[in-house]
């Protein structure tokens, strides 16, 4: 797997850091509810909105400002409860 070490058995990353990436890559191709999904377990591995926002808007200069309006809605719908 790309993201351990020599073949070990330790990530490089861990599951926070690897769902900031993914959030991110989620947003660039516009897929709010799935990005929603994947905030809610960033927070659920002690990310912090601040981590998330800092994720959504590292990809702007790259994808430009819809990226950041797509993460934005996608935070939102993170914080409603999932029924």
């Amino acid at each position: 797997h790309c993201l351990l070490n020599d073949g070990g058995e330790d990530a490089l990353l861990g599951a926070g850091p690897r769902e900031l990436i993914v959030i991110a890559a989620l947003c660039t191709r516009g897929e709010v509810e799935l990005a929603a999904d994947h905030i809610r377990r960033a927070y659920d591995y002690g990310m912090s909105k601040k981590n998330v926002l800092e994720a959504i808007c590292s990809v702007i200069p790259m994808t430009g400002m819809i990226t950041a309006q797509i993460g934005l809605r996608a935070m939102q719908r993170a914080d409603v409860p999932v029924r």
